[in-house]
């Protein structure tokens, strides 16, 4: 019986070896946001996932779901991104954004925030989208300034907060909404 299961194994190894390697790995939350503590892997994560044309194949789900955390005003923009996401953005002084995300009327600054005080340079980032945007890169489009927490508090009026109870359950509607289509 012994003899009969080394057998099986053998074979088995055999045929594992003639097997071709795919040609990129499957992309998993530790191969996307390994990197750093807290926020950094974190919005490593929300950045793969709000890309809709990115290999986990759910389009513009994460988009539609951070939209739905917004007022009514902004939820009438298109959900779909005219650039990549961009992380650790740097503005003129040398700070850095945590997300940039690009749409085709639209631009969002988002500040991630766990564990941690907002006392970033929250006005030099309004600076770097207002400034820029009126030279080219974001010329006619709405800035939306966000601060991601697991709170949902802002201390700025000219930033909205989302906390991440509100993001998640906003994701779930979407997502059943994708599923049962």
């Amino acid at each position: 019986m012994e003899t009969e299961l080394i057998s099986r194994m053998e074979i088995l190894l055999t045929q594992f070896k003639t097997m071709q390697p795919s040609e990129t790995p499957e992309t998993t939350i530790f191969s996307i946001g390994g990197r750093g503590y807290y926020e950094n892997p974190t919005t490593d994560i929300l950045a793969f996932f709000c890309d809709p044309n990115g290999p986990h194949k759910l389009g513009n789900i994460v988009l539609k779901a951070l939209m739905q955390c917004l007022p009514e005003d902004y939820q009438v923009f298109d959900c779909s991104l005219s650039e990549t996401p961009e992380r650790e953005v740097k503005t003129d002084t040398g700070k850095r954004i945590d997300l940039l995300l690009e749409g085709p009327d639209w631009v969002i600054i988002l500040e991630n925030k766990v564990y941690h005080q907002q006392n970033n340079p929250f006005h030099d980032y309004e600076k770097f989208v207002l400034e820029e945007r009126s030279l080219i890169r974001f010329k006619d489009k709405k800035a939306i300034f966000v601060v991601l927490s697991p709170s949902g508090e802002v201390l700025l009026d000219s930033w909205f907060a989302i906390s991440y109870p509100q993001l998640t359950g906003a994701l779930k509607e979407q997502l059943a909404q994708k599923f049962l289509s």
